[in-house]
C-alpha cells in the first residue's frame, strides 16, 4: 500500500524534490509493468524498450497506449491477481463497446488522495457539505471519485445524484450543503431553477459550484448565462469563475492533462 499522506503539498516543494520523487516513482511502475503487465510486458519486448533505463527524460519515447487497445486487450492490462481487484467499473462506451476498469483497494485510495487535493485546492475544507449531484452507480467512476474525495478530506458528502431540480431544491433548503458538484450546463439550470421559484442563490449557504465533466470555457456564452443565473437579487455581484487547476502530483507527467483541468469552481463573492 501507498502512503499518499507522504506526497501531499509535494507540489509547494523544489522543483528539484518534486523531480527525484517522480523519477524514483517513474522507475518503480515502469519495473513494476515490466514484470506484472502482460500487454506491457509484451509491448516492451517487442519495442526493444528497457524498461530500466527509461527516465522523465526519455519518457516520451515510449509507445502511446490509445482507448483501442485498452478495448482490443482489456484483460492483458491486468497487472494483480484476480483475487485484489475490489472493484469493476465501465467506460460510458459512447465510441463503441464499454471498457472495463478494475480497481485495487490501493488504486481507490489513490483515486480518494486525487480528489481529496483537487477538493482542497477549490478552497472545500472539512467544514463543508458537500452536494453530489453526479450518479454513483451503474458502474461509474467518476461518481465515487467524488463521494470518496469529500470523505477523505474531512468533509460531508450528499450523494442526492442524477434527481429533479425538485429534489436538490429540497436538499438545499432543508440540509444546508456548502457546496455543490456536478456538470456546468446541469449546475446552470439548477441556478436558473432555483431563481424561477423566488428563491436568491446567495441566500442558500452555497458559495462554491465544483463543476466536472464538461469544458467550461469551450461553453458558447456560459460566462454570461452563469451571470444572470447566479446573480445577487439587487446587487452586482454574482457567482464568478475562478478557474483552477488540480495541483501537481508525484506522477510521471509534470504537465496538468485535460483531465486535470476538469475540475473548476466558482467562488461567490460576497458584498
Amino acid at each position: 500500500m501507498i502512503d499518499f499522506d507522504e506526497y501531499k503539498k509535494l507540489e509547494f516543494s523544489p522543483l528539484a524534490g518534486i523531480r527525484a520523487v517522480q523519477e524514483g516513482l517513474l522507475r518503480k511502475h515502469l519495473n513494476y509493468l515490466s514484470v506484472h503487465s502482460p500487454y506491457y510486458r509484451s509491448l516492451f519486448k517487442a519495442s526493444g524498450i528497457d524498461a530500466a533505463a527509461i527516465t522523465l527524460d526519455s519518457l516520451h519515447t515510449l509507445p502511446l497506449t490509445d482507448k483501442t487497445a485498452l478495448g482490443q486487450h482489456n484483460d492483458e492490462f491486468l497487472a494483480v491477481p484476480r483475487s485484489a481487484i475490489v472493484d469493476i467499473v465501465l467506460s460510458s462506451g459512447t465510441t463503441g463497446r464499454p471498457t472495463a476498469m478494475m480497481y485495487t483497494e490501493n488504486d481507490l485510495r489513490r483515486l480518494a488522495y486525487n480528489e481529496d487535493i483537487s477538493f482542497e485546492s477549490c478552497g472545500l475544507t472539512r467544514d463543508d457539505v458537500v452536494l453530489l449531484t453526479c450518479t454513483i452507480d451503474r458502474c461509474f467512476i467518476a461518481g465515487l471519485a467524488y463521494f470518496s474525495g469529500v470523505r477523505s478530506l474531512g468533509a460531508a458528502a450528499i450523494r442526492n445524484g442524477l434527481s429533479s431540480f425538485e429534489s436538490h431544491l429540497d436538499i438545499i433548503e432543508r440540509l444546508k450543503p456548502t457546496a455543490i458538484v456536478g456538470v456546468p450546463t446541469f449546475l446552470l439550470k439548477l441556478g436558473q431553477f432555483v431563481k424561477s421559484r423566488g428563491i436568491d442563490p446567495h441566500r442558500t449557504g452555497i458559495n462554491r459550484l465544483i463543476c466536472i465533466g464538461e469544458p467550461v470555457r469551450t461553453v458558447p456564452c456560459i460566462s454570461c448565462a452563469w451571470e444572470k443565473a447566479w446573480k445577487r437579487s439587487g446587487a452586482p455581484k454574482f457567482i464568478r469563475p475562478m478557474l483552477l487547476r488540480r495541483p501537481l502530483r508525484p506522477s510521471v507527467n509534470a504537465q496538468p492533462s485535460r483531465a486535470d483541468t476538469c475540475i473548476r469552481t466558482w467562488r461567490s463573492w460576497r458584498s
